[in-house]
């Protein structure tokens, strides 16, 4: 199952460190008040601070999202981003500066934009919020509304839906069992398919990250086999193979 999603800010400021820090707090506690209804952001992110950039690389943290100032004592944040880049690493670069001539330089792998100091909060909004739809489904939250009360599932935990009778079985990965829910499939179809879940079958609804291959069945990681219906198969594949195309794709206007 996914671990909580990792923020680094790396800046040698202090007081901007900490305005950073207080921002993303902020941040996620209304992007996860709006996506499950939970008030508090630390149950689904760690935020973890940075005086230079040599400390951020030595300490071997895999950061989801790093807030990376440029001008740093030692390893400033252009030669961070350089070193990121050989090792193609998946984090997501947010450059926040003093130094906007140095704007051309903080082009490139993984970075997905460039903000001015003194940051204003509406502007970071902004560019979390195009960062988090990067990120898509894998740190996005349902509420699960069942007999044993609401939990709470990552959307990228879940394998498939499986529809009985008027209730739905969630299958989590992880999970020792499926998880029951009473709203229909018509309805979780509506609210995840946005979000890359597909309809295989009439009382199946898979998560297309999830997928291995498709034969006459689907198969899903871990041998997990899904029946898939003669009417619904080329639907199903046509959307599978747009899940392909966008999540393969790595450029864009990082800087709209």
């Amino acid at each position: 199952m996914k671990t909580l999603l990792k923020i680094a800010i790396c800046d040698d400021e202090q007081r901007s460190r900490e305005r950073i820090h207080h921002y993303c707090d902020r941040f996620f506690r209304n992007f996860y008040a709006e996506e499950t209804k939970l008030r508090e952001a630390k149950e689904h992110c760690e935020i973890e601070e940075f005086a230079d950039g040599q400390t951020y690389l030595e300490c071997g943290l895999q950061a989801d999202i790093l807030l990376l100032d440029v001008e740093m004592e030692g390893l400033d944040g252009i030669r961070v981003k350089e070193l990121l880049e050989r090792q193609k690493s998946d984090t997501h670069i947010l450059f926040i500066s003093s130094h906007e001539e140095a704007m051309p330089e903080a082009f490139g792998w993984q970075v997905y934009g460039f903000l001015t100091k003194p940051l204003e909060y509406g502007r970071f909004e902004q560019k979390m919020k195009q960062i988090m739809e990067r990120l898509g489904a894998e740190y996005r939250c349902v509420q699960i509304h069942g007999a044993a009360g609401e939990q709470t599932v990552l959307l990228s935990d879940i394998l498939y839906l499986e529809a009985q009778d008027k209730y739905v079985y969630l299958f989590v990965d992880g999970a020792a069992k499926p998880l029951f829910d009473d709203r229909s499939l018509g309805e979780w179809e509506q609210e995840l398919e946005a979000y890359g879940f597909s309809l295989t079958h009439k009382s199946y609804l898979v998560n297309l990250a999830r997928v291995d291959r498709i034969e006459k069945e689907v198969l899903l990681e871990g041998g997990i086999h899904v029946p898939l219906s003669r009417r619904m198969r080329k639907e199903f594949c046509e959307q599978y193979r747009k899940h392909l195309v966008r999540t393969a794709w790595l450029g864009g206007e990082r800087y709209v």
